[in-house]
């Protein structure tokens, strides 16, 4: 029995709250359904479309065990910023990994300064391969900073993404027969 799998991309505009401010959070993964091997690539988008700076920007994903991060990369207006990374691994959702992206650390040593000024526009790119087949969730990616001395948040919606074997083509060539 075949599968046929309809990969599509998922894209969404998620809430900030509080709301009613102009500052705009997106995230996308690149299909819903793809194979063993493939890699799949997770997008956020922050734009400061606002009136005041955004400070104290972290991110978060929850990855099942099952994919590995080949890469991340965080961009604020195309260009590469230097960033802190970490990982904690099945600890705060069994059987997740899960990635923190200090993208502005203002009250800190660590030299992490990224504040997003009006109009600035920060991405956020992971690329994960999986290592098995299933039906998994992305569960649970965070943003949060602080803007206007107020605190801001955005959670999602679970994601659900499909991964199978690659498909192999057994059936032959057709073959030409001479009914003459």
């Amino acid at each position: 029995m075949a599968l046929l799998l309809v990969a599509i991309a998922l894209h969404a505009e998620e809430t900030v709250y509080p709301d009613g401010y102009s500052i705009i959070n997106e995230y996308a993964i690149s299909n819903s359904a793809i194979t063993i091997s493939d890699t799949l690539v997770i997008t956020r988008v922050i734009k400061n479309d606002g009136v005041f700076p955004i400070t104290g920007l972290n991110l978060s994903e929850n990855i099942p065990l099952e994919f590995n991060v080949i890469s991340h990369a965080i961009t604020l207006n195309g260009n590469d910023i230097i960033y802190n990374y970490q990982l904690m691994s099945d600890i705060v959702i069994y059987g997740f990994d899960t990635y923190y992206w200090i993208v502005d650390d203002p009250d800190s040593t660590t030299g992490i300064k990224n504040e997003l000024a009006p109009g600035d526009s920060l991405v956020l790119t992971v690329q994960l391969v999986p290592d098995t087949t299933g039906v998994f969730s992305l569960p649970l990616h965070t943003t949060v900073f602080y803007g206007d001395n107020t605190g801001f948040f955005s959670a999602d919606e679970v994601s659900a993404v499909i991964v199978e074997n690659a498909v192999i083509d057994t059936i032959p060539p057709a073959t030409i027969f001479d009914l003459r």
